[in-house]
C-alpha cells in the first residue's frame, strides 16, 4: 500500500479481502504500511474493527495479521489499533518494521 490511507479506502480493502476468504479456513494477510500516510483518527479505530469483525470473521476462519511500518507515529497508531482489536476477539495482529519478521511470525 501507498500513499493516503483513509477509512474509505480500508473498507474497500476489507471488501475485496471478504471475497478472497470464501470457502478459505485460514487467512495469513501482510500489510505494509511503510509508503503511506495514515489519515484515520482514533475514533474511526472502532469503525475499522466493526468493519473486518462483520466482513472477515467467521467460524473455523483463523486470521493471523501483521502490520509492518517503521515509522514511529503509524506504529504508534498500529499499536492502538492493536490494543483496542481485543475487545473484538482479533488477538491475531502484530506489528512489525520490516516484511521478513512479519512473514516469519506469520507462518510460525
Amino acid at each position: 500500500m501507498s500513499g493516503r490511507l483513509t477509512l474509505p479506502d480500508l473498507n474497500t480493502v476489507f471488501s475485496e479481502v471478504e471475497k478472497i476468504l470464501e470457502g478459505n479456513y485460514f487467512s495469513y494477510r501482510i500489510y505494509d504500511l511503510s509508503d503511506c500516510d495514515i489519515d484515520i483518527s482514533v475514533m474511526e479505530q472502532e469503525d475499522i474493527l466493526t468493519n473486518v469483525k462483520n466482513k472477515l470473521t467467521r467460524p473455523n476462519l483463523k486470521h493471523r495479521v501483521a502490520l509492518v511500518s517503521k515509522d514511529p507515529l503509524t506504529q504508534g497508531f498500529l499499536k492502538m489499533l492493536q490494543y483496542n482489536s481485543v475487545a473484538f476477539q482479533m488477538s491475531e495482529i502484530d506489528i512489525f518494521s520490516n516484511q521478513s519478521d512479519a512473514i516469519n511470525w506469520l507462518f510460525s
